[in-house]
């Protein structure tokens, strides 16, 4: 909703730090959803791959709000080959 959006958005540092982009993705059985993602300027990022500290806190944040363990592997697999 627009106050979930809103707290996000002072989370990210949106605008002046991240932009944030309207997306629309595919689950498992090829449904689509909208959503939203917040996105790093080029001259920000300073590479072409996400750095591990970014990985660091995808994982902390899925177990903090208690994602499925199988999906927590798969994030932590992508920390492994970042590092």
């Amino acid at each position: 909703d627009e106050d979930g959006i809103a707290m996000l958005d002072v989370f990210e540092g949106h605008p002046d730090v991240f932009g944030r982009q309207e997306v629309t993705v595919l689950d498992e059985n090829k449904v689509k959803y909208k959503a939203l993602v917040y996105i790093e300027p080029p001259h920000e990022f300073g590479g072409t791959e996400a750095k591990a500290e970014y990985f660091r806190r995808v994982v902390a944040a899925a177990y903090e709000n208690k994602l499925p363990e199988d999906w927590i592997r798969k994030l932590e697999k992508f920390l492994a080959t970042s590092s």
